[in-house]
């Protein structure tokens, strides 16, 4: 998923258009992540998330509002400009 983003035509257009950007961002921030969790094999999650705390965390960051807040605070990150 990350090379249609990330490969021709999109990274050519990017250059010149603002909305072929975004549909960049929008690819890698909604659309990428969620296949690559669907996509790894169960006993990678599992060891990746460990014992009982990291699954304590994992459910508390992956609650919606929580979630809402840590996507738009990445976006924020991600583009702000100085000045």
């Amino acid at each position: 998923m990350l090379w249609v983003g990330a490969d021709w035509p999109m990274h050519e257009l990017e250059d010149y258009l603002f909305s072929a950007h975004m549909v960049q961002h929008t690819l890698f921030s909604l659309v990428a992540p969620p296949l690559m969790l669907m996509g790894m094999p169960k006993w990678l999650l599992r060891s990746l998330i460990g014992g009982p705390r990291m699954m304590r965390l994992a459910r508390f960051v992956t609650r919606p509002m929580f979630g809402l807040i840590l996507f738009n605070g990445v976006i924020v990150v991600t583009h702000w400009h100085g000045s």
